[in-house]
């Protein structure tokens, strides 16, 4: 009782109309006299009988009597206005309910287990909602689609999967009208067993594949991401993605992937970060700010063809068995670093690597350059390096300073413009029938035997000296030699020229007075 009290509230002047009538009355005859007063000018501030008697005249009867009747015309358009917006909220509040009651019900068929038909025009009438009202429901479509995608479904719902697929594609389409590029696609743990081809898609937030399996053709072709995820999914066939956009990251982790090849071509990517990668990885034409191996983890190859990577880091545990840079394709740097390792870097025709950095206890096997071009190695603390092999390739530099250097091999076409071994480094075997800029020796050798080649200058350091000294098939233009560092005849009948360390270092400079 106390509740439908509360809920009524009447008012004591509803309940008595003549106490209504008599108050308005009243009321209206006050405003009357207190217009008439208005018009007159009288004054409020000194009110006496006189003045209202004069104040009152019979020519301003008119005019208060249409004031007052502005009154409740004012009144009634507001209390209509009020009506007005009412109905519209009643009426909105009625479609909302009857959308929301149409949404639901195509959400029913689509979870139902009816016929495939009712469950696929379920599917049709909740992007058609989507379209017509995406404030309201474009971002919980979106998510209720992935969701189905996601969930179990039998191999029997191949048609509905694929109209899911199909109204996915179509909204996040570079032109799509409404677009859906606003929204995340997440589709975490997906069995796809539909081909999955988003040619032309545009993706402005995470697109989450991560232990997603895709047992039919994947293709995404000139499509642009904020961000991609692929931990852990599942290619059966080659995935084919071409001219992808990746504005920040793109994380990979393949261990149990069945494909063959993972091959991107005419990529510009922010960062690629790879966990693990059992097939080998290829950069067609790609732009790449850095790839980067996370700890512990095990790439099997990476092979770029033609473009550019800024960098390859290998670090903390990270292992990469082959890096291959072939045709025009340049690699800004390569880092082992802390217990990082790198098995095999190969620079082909035209390649180009601009430094190659062996950081703390980090370790590169081998490093084979075939017609390349490396314009820097360096060896620091711990690092080491198994061998270098230049066939027809040009290293800029190579640099031992902490670190050390099984091998360096130099074939016949091939050069480097100089090699600086420090105090603490170390180089086993010097090998060359190529070409050497120059030679700087502070650290230990213990074998340099040219088959043929030119070592341009030479200064090997008297207090480590080389173990054993063989240049029976090269000349060296000019040696700089330590007092105390001698050459047998026959080593010394392979020197052009020889100049002495103090005389080397007080020689004049070109050109000078």
């Amino acid at each position: 009782m106390a509740g439908n009290k509360d809920q009524r509230k009447p008012s004591w002047l509803s309940e008595h109309p003549f106490v209504n009538i008599a108050l308005w009355s009243v009321a209206a005859i006050v405003l009357f006299i207190l217009f008439l007063l208005i018009l007159g000018g009288f004054d409020f501030r000194k009110p006496t009988f006189e003045s209202i008697r004069t104040a009152i005249d019979p020519k301003h009867v008119t005019p208060a009597i249409a004031m007052l009747g502005i009154i409740p015309a004012t009144g009634a358009l507001v209390l209509k206005y009020q009506d007005e917006l009412r109905n519209r909220a009643d009426e909105e509040r009625k479609n909302r309910d009857e959308r929301r009651n149409e949404f639901s019900a195509a959400l029913e068929r689509i979870g139902s287990g009816g016929s495939a038909m009712s469950r696929l025009a379920g599917v049709h009438t909740l992007v058609a909602a989507a379209d017509k009202y995406p404030k309201e429901y474009q971002d919980e479509t979106v998510r209720i689609l992935c969701a189905y995608l996601r969930s179990y479904h039998s191999k029997d719902d191949s048609v509905i999967e694929s109209a899911v697929l199909e109204s996915l594609r179509n909204h996040y389409a570079k032109d799509a009208q409404p677009s859906w590029s606003g929204h995340r696609l997440d589709l975490h743990g997906a069995t796809i067993g539909n081909p999955f081809d988003f040619d032309g898609c545009e993706f402005n937030k995470t697109v989450n594949l991560d232990g997603a399996t895709f047992e039919q053709d994947f293709r995404l072709a000139d499509c642009s991401f904020k961000k991609l995820a692929t931990r852990g999914t599942i290619f059966c066939q080659d995935p084919q993605i071409s001219d992808p956009i990746i504005n920040e990251s793109w994380d990979i982790r393949l261990s149990e992937s069945s494909a063959k090849n993972l091959t991107i071509t005419r990529g510009i990517i922010g960062k690629i970060r790879i966990s693990d990668a059992s097939c080998p990885l290829s950069f067609d034409a790609c732009t790449v700010k850095s790839i980067d191996i996370q700890k512990q983890e095990t790439i099997n190859s990476i092979e770029i063809k033609r473009g550019t990577i800024n960098s390859i880091n290998a670090e903390y545990h990270g292992t990469i068995n082959s890096i291959n840079a072939k045709y025009r394709r340049t690699i800004n740097s390569i880092n082992a670093e802390y217990h990082g390792t790198i098995n095999s870097i190969n620079v082909g025709r035209l390649g180009t690597i601009e430094s190659i950095n062996v950081g703390l206890r980090g370790t590169i096997n081998s490093i084979e350059v075939d017609s390349g071009f490396i314009e820097s190695i360096n060896a620091g603390r711990y690092g080491t390096i198994g061998s270098i092999g230049v066939d027809g390739g040009v290293f800029g530099s190579i640099g031992v300073r902490l670190g050390a250097i099984e091998s360096i091999d130099i074939q016949e076409q091939g050069a480097i413009d100089s090699i600086k071994i420090q105090e603490h480094g170390h180089v086993p075997l010097i090998k060359t029938c190529g070409g050497i800029g120059s030679l700087m020796i502070y650290g230990g050798v213990d074998e340099l035997e040219m088959t043929g080649g030119v070592i341009h200058a030479f200064y090997p350091s008297a207090n480590n000296g080389i173990k054993k000294l063989d240049l029976r098939g090269g000349r060296v233009a000019l040696l700089i030699k330590p007092q105390d560092f001698e050459l047998d005849v026959q080593n010394q009948n392979r020197v052009i020229r020889t100049v002495s360390l103090m005389t080397a270092i007080t020689a004049p400079v070109l050109g000078s007075a």
